[in-house]
């Protein structure tokens, strides 16, 4: 664990603190000394991680429901947004439902965070979408953003609210565009998550999937790294403003598939099919500005990330057999 500050820390409470993102930045927030609450859905108690359990408090409750969101930000000095019902691929099939349960519900937020006193709000945006087409690699938080999915477009129109609450009601705010986070405890089953699917495929002996012929680009961040660099933002009082985290190194597919196969030592069978219009070619994100303001850099290399990963698969699906 690491020291803890002497000067106490404020109480952060985050929204979707136990899905995969959420989960981990509590747990990098405690590991800090910050008094964390988490707000998740009846019955997130079950699923919640051990690291979590009589650390942090849990608020259940509807994050479209006032009451809920309020009672959860009750004399808290920090709301982190980490909830999302939709994913990139599906959200074109229903950009409405995007709309009303993740634009709507977030301008509750707002209202909420700005009625109980919250000083600081933070956003996980997705630097994987909201871009669109790159110009230019790495890409910059000053590219031109033109998503190509609902997802990208409603999470571009939150940073837009974000900013129109610190200018209005002088609400502290941070927007961190990530990369494409892996790691333990994200789920396989989702259909977000390359290196989650893959490694879940590997381990069925199942073949994998592959939209295209295995060469657009991504930038994977292991999600300890990233949540590090969440943290960091919130702890060196980071300027307000948009943050990309990720790892400014591209990997296709289809060497994702190839750093699998040696972690695994396992044979891997490929599967391409017709590419998406939803996936852009490439996205690699700049991280000049947050190391410039942190000093931050990713630590844990894609291969020792997915061997982390690929190890926790295994000793989850082996303890569900015994």
């Amino acid at each position: 664990m690491r020291d803890k500050p002497s000067a106490p820390l404020p109480t952060a409470v985050v929204f979707g603190g136990a899905g995969f993102i959420g989960s981990h930045l509590a747990e990098e927030l405690l590991d800090r000394g910050y008094p964390v609450r988490i707000f998740a859905r009846a019955g997130a108690d079950r699923s919640l991680p051990e690291t979590l359990r009589g650390r942090a408090t849990l608020e259940s409750g509807d994050f479209m429901n006032d009451a809920d969101v309020s009672r959860a930000m009750q004399k808290c000095e920090l709301a982190v947004h980490a909830i999302s019902s939709t994913i990139p691929a599906s959200s074109n099939q229903a950009p409405t439902f995007d709309v009303e349960t993740n634009l709507v519900s977030t301008l509750r937020f707002l209202e909420q965070a700005r009625c109980q006193g919250v000083k600081r709000v933070l956003l996980l945006s997705s630097g994987g979408t909201v871009y669109g087409r790159a110009a230019r690699l790495p890409i910059s938080e000053d590219a031109p953003t033109f998503p190509l999915c609902s997802y990208g477009i409603v999470k571009l129109a939150l940073e837009k609210y974000f900013h129109m609450f610190a200018t209005l009601y002088g609400l502290g705010h941070t927007i961190v565009r990530l990369a494409n986070p892996y790691g333990e405890r994200q789920s396989p089953t989702r259909r977000q998550g390359a290196v989650a699917i893959f490694l879940n495929r590997v381990l069925r002996g199942e073949p994998l999937e592959i939209f295209g012929d295995g060469s657009i680009v991504r930038d994977f961040i292991y999600i300890k790294d990233a949540t590090r660099a969440i943290r960091l933002l919130l702890d060196s009082s980071a300027p307000d403003g948009i943050y990309n985290v990720g790892t400014a190194t591209g990997t296709s597919l289809n060497e994702l598939v190839e750093h699998i196969r040696k972690v695994t030592g396992r044979p891997v069978e490929v599967r391409k099919g017709p590419g998406r219009t939803v996936d852009v070619p490439a996205n690699i994100l700049s991280i000049d500005k947050i190391e410039r303001v942190t000093g931050w850099k990713p630590e844990c290399s894609l291969a020792d990330g997915i061997a982390r990963t690929w190890d926790w698969r295994r000793h989850q699906v082996a303890g569900k057999s015994e």
